[in-house]
C-alpha cells in the first residue's frame, strides 16, 4: 500500500509539473509576442531612410540592445527661402519593453504636433512644448533629448538639450564639444532649456549619439 501510495503522490508532482511548465512556456510566448509587437510599432515610428537634402549627406544607426529600447530619433525637414533646413531630435527613455515602446509613441505624438512645428527653428521651445505633452504621462521613466536645428541659409546650428549626452562637430580645426543646460523632460513643468548657437562650415561632420553608444 505505501509503495502504491507513492507513486501516486510521485506521479501528481510529476504532472503538476508539466502543468507548471507548460504554464510558464505560453506565458513566455505571450510575453514574447507582445514584445515583437512593440518593436514592429516602435520601428514604424523611426525614420525609414535618412532625409535628402541639398550640400548635406545624412546617415544614422539604430541597432538596439534588446528587442525594444529606449532610444528614438527623428528629423524635421522645412523648405525656406530657396534652402532645406533640418531639425533633429534624438531622446533615450530609461527601461525597455513594451513601456520603452509606449513613451516612444509620446514622443513621436508630441513632436509631430502642430505647435510643435510651429517653432520648430527655436530648440527651447521645441523641448518645452514637447515636455508639456509628456509631463506625467511617463510612468515613472525619465527621458532625456536633445534637439539640433540647422539653419542652411545662414548656415548656423541652434542646439537645446534635455539632460541628453553631449553632441560633437568634428571640424577640421578639431572636435567642438556642445552641450547646453537642460533638466530632463516629463517629470518638471516649465523648465528653461539653454540655447547653443554656432556656425557649421563645409566639411564638419555633426554627431549626436545615444548613451548606449558609451
Amino acid at each position: 500500500v505505501d509503495h502504491i501510495s507513492i507513486t501516486i503522490k510521485y506521479a501528481k508532482l510529476l504532472d503538476a509539473s508539466r502543468f507548471k511548465s507548460s504554464l510558464l512556456e505560453r506565458q513566455a510566448k505571450v510575453i514574447q509576442d507582445d514584445l515583437k509587437l512593440a518593436q514592429r510599432v516602435q520601428r514604424n515610428f523611426m525614420p525609414l531612410q535618412p532625409p535628402i537634402i541639398p550640400n548635406f549627406t545624412i546617415d544614422y544607426r539604430y541597432i538596439p540592445m534588446f528587442q525594444v529600447g529606449g532610444d528614438y530619433f527623428d528629423f524635421k525637414v522645412i523648405p525656406e527661402n530657396g534652402k532645406t533646413n533640418l531639425g533633429v531630435l534624438i531622446t533615450d527613455a530609461s527601461g525597455h519593453g513594451v513601456g520603452a515602446a509606449f513613451i516612444t509613441s509620446l514622443m513621436k505624438m508630441a513632436f509631430d504636433s502642430p505647435d510643435v512645428f510651429e517653432v520648430i527653428g527655436e530648440p527651447d521651445k521645441v523641448l518645452s512644448l514637447i515636455n508639456d505633452k509628456i509631463l506625467d504621462k511617463t510612468a515613472g521613466n525619465f527621458i532625456t533629448a536633445l534637439y539640433a536645428y540647422i539653419d542652411a541659409k545662414h548656415d548656423n546650428l541652434r542646439v537645446s538639450c534635455a539632460g541628453h549626452n553631449p553632441m560633437f562637430i568634428i571640424r577640421k580645426t578639431g572636435v567642438e564639444e556642445i552641450h547646453p543646460k537642460g533638466r530632463i523632460l516629463g517629470f518638471l513643468d516649465k523648465i528653461d532649456f539653454e540655447v547653443y548657437e554656432t556656425k557649421i562650415e563645409p566639411g564638419d561632420i555633426v554627431f549626436l549619439y545615444t548613451d548606449g553608444l558609451i
